[in-house]
């Protein structure tokens, strides 16, 4: 996925899904950030590369999915509010990501 392509998919998918989960739940805040997203999907793109398949191969779509999951998870678009931690909340904030 190239950089034209992945922002598309970020402000119709990513944007709109973590700003929803955010307004649905409010003790949780969506934090744009596409450059480190994008940063990340080509960091998991070359690592799965390496192990899988050529360096000049495309990879197939369980792949691509895999290595935007992967960025997501590490960057953590999703926070909770600091304010209400309850002892779990850096915990939950992983997980909601997943």
């Amino acid at each position: 996925m190239n950089k034209p392509e992945f922002l598309d998919f970020y402000n119709r998918v990513i944007k709109q899904l973590g700003n929803r989960f955010a307004e649905d739940y409010p003790e949780y805040t969506f934090c744009e950030n596409a450059a480190s997203v994008y940063e990340e999907y080509l960091n998991q793109k070359t690592m799965m590369k390496l192990l899988y398949s050529k360096s000049d191969a495309l990879l197939d779509r369980h792949k691509v999915c895999a290595c935007m999951v992967v960025a997501i998870i590490k960057v953590r678009l999703l926070s909770c509010n600091m304010e209400t931690d309850d002892g779990y909340a850096l915990s939950n904030a992983s997980r909601v990501n997943e």
